[in-house]
């Protein structure tokens, strides 16, 4: 048995909009929907991962603003543990790369994304209800 992954995700909001993008057929879980996010590397904090990841990902320079809360979840394949950031576009950032598109909150769950996201999710919705 191999140790947890460790896996930093930029959670990206701009004016009610999330950041996702689909996973390639050529990648762990094909089809579903993802945030930007990847591996923490050696030396690096969870908080730097992301935004390295977002920004190798996307092309957007972003900010943390907050954090959700973490998510320990197996799949097969193996055991991830997630960090979830509340990240912001930095001013004059450029539209992010294909494929990933800004979807609006109440359409995140038309997207299907990975088990490991479900809770977050649910707070993503649950945060939409409390602001109306």
């Amino acid at each position: 048995m191999t140790g947890i992954e460790q896996i930093a995700i930029a959670v990206v909001q701009d004016q009610d909009q999330f950041l996702a993008g689909p996973r390639g057929s050529d990648q762990l879980l094909p089809g579903t929907w993802e945030f930007p996010g990847g591996k923490i590397e050696a030396g690096e904090t969870p908080q730097q991962a992301a935004i390295r990841e977002c920004l190798e990902e996307t092309g957007l320079h972003v900010q943390v603003v907050g954090q959700y809360p973490a998510v320990k979840h197996t799949y097969e394949h193996g055991t991830l543990q997630l960090y979830f950031f509340d990240c912001q576009p930095m001013p004059q950032s450029p539209p992010p790369r294909d494929p990933f598109t800004w979807i609006p909150r109440q359409a995140l769950n038309d997207y299907p994304f990975p088990a490991a996201n479900e809770s977050l999710l649910a707070l993503l919705q649950e945060s939409e209800n409390q602001s109306r």
